[in-house]
């Protein structure tokens, strides 16, 4: 075991140099634009992400403040300097000037230094949240490893698989092409509030009530035959991007404990966000003419890595709405037509504001901080994910949820992709899917619990 954990060490501290070697020499391209102020920033903002991804001490294998330097590292890091470099411009808002960026790293520096202190300081004090690890408790059901639920409760969860897999085969139209491209093309249209909820609830309900029997059940064929129906109706190529992450990582974490080891699932989710998202973006334009398994490192170049500058444009623009940006949020559930003024995403709010030629754009969490309160929503928002982030992770590792066959970690691995979602935007329209994905765990233990008073 220790000479494992020395392996593991190693495989970081190589991987971590490697990758701030390859930051350098992207750093000496010649190109467009050159601002040394800028690129320091970047540099401390990259060097800041690598260290605590992978030179830390005493961090866990995963966890979500992982999660977070490792989004820092991508979306405030690497692809802004690039963007900087060949001067991006997206959607038609034109070139952003020097003092911006500077401006932009200045102060969203000092929020990552805040978030990193506040993630250590109550790393440090907290062990977890009694209440949610007894929320989804089962050990007073049954002391052996394997727990033994009420059948009812697992005729219903059935039940609900049933509904849930077939609900989806008919919105697919019963066809393996409607299977692979139902996101583009779907059999039955539905409207908005539907859709909505068929995508955020009904479809994935089958691929995570199989994690919760990969956790709690018997090593045995069915395990790997829930898995693999589930997995027929959310083929990469038929959901979103944002959803194959989450559900993808949330499955790989629960299934193999290879992906459990320490880091291995962030040299995972580094080639995916290199390698494999980008050709899942042409699903979306799918023409067998175009198609490509060719990598282009143009991507990151496009305006699929826009997060920084959303960042950029809307502070160095001031737009700020004082928390009406923030009820729309809180509120996403309710119709437009019940509720005419509600606020659009934030993304569409401030590409109206720029005149810019495309709406549907991503406003990352600190953005949203400011678009709602300025300064002081970045520094709240800030507060929240650090306090959010370090309760999950301390409750998964120190009161050893995966070992204690706790239905918290169901959540937590969910978590790792949503996580990334919200961060990169926007707010509203991530809220609204982590809600739904977080329903699904709540009912399938809500139904899990039901009728077990007797065990106590």
């Amino acid at each position: 075991m220790k000479q494992n954990k020395i392996v593991n060490i190693n495989i970081s501290y190589i991987f971590g140099s490697l990758l701030t070697l390859t930051y350098f020499l992207l750093m000496s391209i010649d190109a467009v634009r050159s601002n040394f102020i800028v690129f320091f920033l970047n540099a401390f903002v990259v060097i800041m992400s690598i260290f605590n991804l992978f030179f830390r001490k005493n961090q866990y294998p995963f966890s979500l403040y992982k999660i977070f330097n490792l989004f820092s590292l991508l979306f405030f890091g690497i692809t802004p300097l690039l963007q900087l470099k060949f001067d991006s411009q997206f959607f038609g808002m034109g070139y952003i000037p020097d003092d911006y960026y500077i401006k932009s790293y200045l102060t969203l520096i000092s929020f990552l230094l805040i978030y990193d202190f506040l993630y250590s300081y109550l790393n440090n004090k907290l062990t977890g949240s009694f209440r949610i690890y007894k929320f989804f408790d089962y050990s007073y059901i049954n002391s052996t490893n394997n727990q033994s639920f009420p059948k009812k409760n697992i005729y219903i969860l059935g039940l609900f698989f049933v509904a849930s897999f077939f609900t989806v085969l008919y919105i697919c139209g019963y066809s393996i092409y409607g299977l692979l491209f139902s996101m583009l093309y779907p059999a039955v249209e539905l409207n908005q509030s539907l859709n909505l909820f068929y995508s955020n609830f009904i479809r994935p309900f089958c691929i995570v009530l199989s994690l919760f029997y990969c956790l709690l059940g018997k090593n045995n064929y069915y395990k790997y035959l829930l898995v693999f129906i589930s997995l027929v109706i959310i083929l990469p190529t038929s959901i979103p991007r944002y959803m194959v992450g989450v559900l993808y990582i949330a499955m790989f974490l629960s299934c193999f404990s290879f992906f459990r080891k320490n880091n291995v699932l962030y040299y995972s989710l580094i080639g995916s966000v290199i390698y494999i998202f980008p050709l899942l973006n042409q699903v979306r334009i799918f023409s067998f003419s175009e198609y490509n398994f060719k990598f282009d490192p143009k991507v990151f170049v496009s305006a699929h890595f826009d997060s920084f500058s959303s960042y950029i444009q809307i502070t160095n623009h001031e737009m700020i709405t004082y928390g009406k940006q923030l009820l729309g949020t809180v509120f996403f559930f309710v119709p437009r037509f019940l509720w005419p003024e509600k606020p659009i995403s934030s993304g569409h709010y401030y590409s109206e504001q720029l005149n810019a030629n495309f709406n549907n754009l991503s406003v990352n969490y600190f953005a949203e901080g400011y678009i709602n309160f300025g300064y002081i929503g970045v520094f709240i928002f800030t507060m929240l994910i650090a306090y959010y982030c370090v309760v999950m992770d301390t409750t998964y590792w120190k009161k050893n949820c995966f070992e204690n066959k706790n239905g918290f970690t169901i959540l937590y691995y969910l978590s790792f992709g949503l996580l990334f979602f919200v961060l990169r935007g926007d707010l509203m329209c991530s809220f609204a899917y982590s809600v739904g994905i977080y329903s699904i765990v709540l009912l399938i233990n809500a139904i899990l619990k039901l009728n077990t008073s007797k065990y106590i």
